[in-house]
């Protein structure tokens, strides 16, 4: 008899058990992502307020999803070293370890680097290391000295659930930054509709809106990553301007 094959959507009813399989893992993310999508198309009224609920339902076990898949696979981690040294950046023994801000932090490896001095925050966090802090909430530094060297936004853009608000994050983020300083960008590759879009992506958000030039940019099977440098400016760059994700073709709303 044919081995009957098992649904990897899971009910609310579910939900609440732990999440310890790469599998579910998986489908986890994938929900999670789908969520998002119909809460970003309905906007706003009755259907919208539900589909946010439900999205913050899912939030405890996306998190854990995360937190395992990234246990075993470290590809932003890994990138974040490999750009730092690829640029220049890389401290050398004796000086100071590079400053990082890290949104949306789900585990603590780049806290385990002896050459960054990682602050890392979650809306939710789930370690002691991890400050539970939202990064619309945190003002942009006054003094150049406060800002970070290096703003790593991994797995995040993907989860918040307007064209403004990820806008609003991505101006958020290069605020948080130095002249010179790195922003690393992880999303799924599906974010984009191919190499044209991410080339518009670059020239028309990343560079024309925020002055942010991709300097490195890599990708697997699943997931793209770029690492793009702050342009020197005499102001913080305007926010980019409301649906401007939506004219780059590029959808933060899909499965992962």
């Amino acid at each position: 008899m044919a081995k009957r094959r098992r649904d990897t959507k899971f009910s609310p009813l579910k939900s609440h058990k732990p999440v310890t399989s790469q599998r579910r893992a998986r489908a986890e993310t994938s929900r999670f992502h789908e969520l998002a999508r119909e809460s970003s198309a309905a906007a706003s009224g009755e259907a919208g307020a539900a589909a946010l609920e439900a999205l913050e339902r899912r939030r405890k076990d996306y998190q854990a999803a995360s937190v395992l898949l990234t246990s075993t696979h470290r590809a932003s981690s890994r990138f974040v070293f490999r750009c730092v040294t690829r640029l220049g950046m890389r401290p050398a023994r004796g000086e100071r370890p590079l400053r990082v801000l890290e949104v949306g932090a789900v585990n603590t490896q780049l806290q385990a680097s002896p050459f960054l001095d990682v602050t890392a925050i979650d809306v939710r966090s789930r370690h002691p290391r991890i400050r539970q802090l939202d990064l619309f909430d945190v003002p942009p530094p006054d003094r150049a000295e406060d800002r970070f060297d290096v703003v790593v936004l991994a797995m995040v853009l993907n989860c918040v659930e307007s064209a403004p608000r990820r806008g609003e994050m991505l101006a958020r983020c290069r605020a948080q930054l130095r002249d010179g300083g790195l922003l690393v960008l992880v999303l799924p590759l599906r974010c984009f509709a191919g190499a044209a879009s991410r080339d518009d992506f670059d020239a028309r958000v990343m560079r024309g809106a925020l002055a942010l030039e991709r300097v490195v940019g890599e990708e697997s099977p699943k997931v793209a990553l770029a690492c793009y440098r702050r342009l020197p400016s005499a102001r913080a760059a305007p926010a980019p301007p409301v649906g401007f994700a939506g004219a780059c073709g590029f959808d933060v709303y899909v499965d992962s």
